[in-house]
């Protein structure tokens, strides 16, 4: 599969997504190629966001975020001994959309964003340029829906909470 079969042009020229998830990608005003803020998910016909964020965190240093259904998934037990880590967080949200679901979260990721270990951060696939505004967005988010915020991006209004340990496996049964 190729970017170029993700991406569309319609006859007034304007690019967008041809993809049946819900996407935002936001990168950094001084460099185009580097990757501030994504998302990769489904929004539910209740507008709730299940899927992956990847954010800046500042430093240097980005991160990943899981979410389902508009709440992050645990990152400390409940009892808040000890961190739960990436490994185990991807496997919640693999168990509540399934694995395949999954994997297209990931195919599509890879499609449009590559991680550049010598730079630390993800970089922009050069063909998905097209598809972003004079904001530095790309996006097929609902306009009335923000995405998530997430490690330094914030949007107003954003009260999306988390998941406890005990939530999460009464969820999965």
């Amino acid at each position: 599969m190729s970017l170029e079969s993700r991406i569309e042009k319609d006859e007034n020229g304007k690019f967008s997504f041809l993809t049946n998830l819900d996407i935002f990608i936001q990168s950094e005003d001084y460099d185009k190629n580097t990757v501030r803020y994504a998302a990769f998910g489904k929004i539910n016909s209740e507008n709730k966001f299940s899927g992956i964020i990847y954010g800046y965190e500042g430093g240097g240093e980005y991160s990943e975020g899981y979410m389902f259904l508009d709440k992050y998934l645990p990152t400390m037990t409940d009892d808040e001994e000890d961190c739960i880590d990436d490994d185990t967080q991807e496997q919640m949200l693999k168990e509540l959309i399934s694995d395949e679901l999954f994997q297209v979260l990931i195919d599509e990721r890879n499609l449009f964003m590559t991680y550049d270990k010598e730079r630390n951060c993800y970089m922009m696939n050069e063909k998905a340029f097209v598809l972003f505004n004079s904001n530095n967005v790309a996006s097929n988010f609902p306009n009335d829906i923000n995405p998530p915020s997430y490690a330094n991006t914030y949007w107003t209004d954003d009260n999306r909470g988390r998941w406890s340990v005990e939530e999460i496996n009464a969820l999965k049964g």
